[in-house]
């Protein structure tokens, strides 16, 4: 019995040495690192970046990040705040920091707020309107977070057999995953999803779009395939959906709990390209914006609460190509939005930024996608 057992152990020695070699290396890239650690490798390597492609909670990185920076302004919001840079308060970059998360809802936002430790000064929080036409859950129904952050089994093994499937079919190398480089700009990247498409979240938690920021192409087809979404959705209806009152009720308790906690809160609505907004118009499917806009407007005044909605960003400077698709805006357009609410709130703003030095960036960028110049021309 003994002697099966050994040979037993023979045979599965080097298929096992084999798995921990790869799941060793597969740590290393970033992609099956503990949290922690790559919020410690972020701040030790300037201009470092993590972009995953295993399922992940991105909450609990961001969470970590927060509490690593302890910053006095947080943005708070989905993929439409991800542009929002810490480059845009030229004063004190390291007072910012971008808690957005892509696909989050308002319960997701308002977690992650509940579970900080130290609250910033200032919120500037999304306030998307279409939230307030779905049935919105409880976020005790919906935690976006895992308390484990140091050690997850199932992610090491999912981050294993990822990275070996990219390296059998050639979208990576070795070594690619052992320098830990990103392709476009040569810094530290960390993750597959940063080195095989240059694509992750900054230290400061805005997003680098990478190889997606360099093809102009691949951004107006994604405008045009929005906009026929629209044409095509205002065809079947026409008629104004419902409002969804819990989403209101949840933005009340939100509000309440930043209240009491003596916070700045700035409510800010991104905008939709112009070309998409006006075909809205012209099928009446843009009936249900007043009325949102008018409650959450009265309810944010009610706290002594700001909010803004940024609709036809062409009053503020705007073209047609600084959209990366219908709903999500460009770096520069990102950028006039917030040098909109700096210049309405000079009072909160200007010891963070300057404006004017905002200004010579949005007349000196070449790609919408890329305003400092961190990536290849287009």
């Amino acid at each position: 019995m003994r002697r099966v057992f050994f040979k037993l152990c023979l045979f599965f020695l080097p298929i096992s040495a084999l798995h921990l070699a790869l799941a060793g290396i597969a740590w290393h890239s970033g992609e099956a690192m503990p949290v922690s650690r790559i919020v410690k490798l972020q701040h030790s390597e300037a201009g470092s970046f993590f972009g995953s492609v295993t399922e992940m909670r991105y909450g609990d990185y961001k969470l970590a990040a927060y509490r690593s920076r302890q910053p006095k302004i947080l943005i708070l919001g989905n993929s439409l705040t991800l542009n929002v840079r810490s480059e845009f308060f030229t004063k004190s970059p390291g007072a910012v920091y971008n808690g957005s998360v892509g696909g989050w809802h308002l319960p997701n936002m308002r977690t992650f707020y509940q579970r900080l430790e130290n609250q910033p000064e200032i919120l500037i929080t999304l306030i998307d309107l279409g939230w307030f036409l779905d049935d919105i859950k409880s976020a005790a129904d919906e935690n976006p977070y895992n308390p484990n952050t140091e050690f997850e089994f199932k992610r090491i093994q999912q981050a294993t057999v990822e990275m070996v499937h990219r390296l059998l079919n050639g979208r990576l190398n070795f070594t690619q995953i052992l320098q830990r480089r990103d392709p476009l700009t040569g810094r530290t990247s960390l993750g597959l999803r940063a080195l095989e498409l240059s694509h992750g979240y900054r230290l400061d938690g805005s997003r680098q779009l990478g190889r997606l920021a360099i093809r102009p192409d691949h951004w107006s087809r994604l405008v045009q395939e929005e906009l026929d979404r629209v044409v095509v959705a205002g065809e079947v209806s026409m008629a104004s959906p419902p409002i969804h009152e819990p989403a209101f009720a949840l933005l009340q308790r939100f509000l309440q709990e930043a209240k009491d906690d003596g916070m700045a809160v700035f409510g800010i609505t991104t905008p939709r390209h112009f070309a998409i907004l006006e075909r809205m118009k012209e099928l009446g499917r843009d009936r249900h914006i007043a009325p949102i806009r008018a409650r959450v407007e009265e309810l944010f005044a009610t706290f002594g609460f700001h909010y803004h909605y940024f609709g036809d960003m062409r009053a503020y400077g705007a073209s047609a190509n600084e959209w990366y698709d219908g709903r999500h805006m460009s770096e520069s357009n990102s950028l006039r939005m917030m040098l909109a609410l700096f210049d309405r709130h000079p009072d909160i703003f200007d010891p963070y930024t300057d404006r004017e030095e905002l200004r010579h960036f949005l007349e000196s960028f070449t790609n919408p996608m890329d305003i400092f110049h961190e990536l290849p021309p287009l």
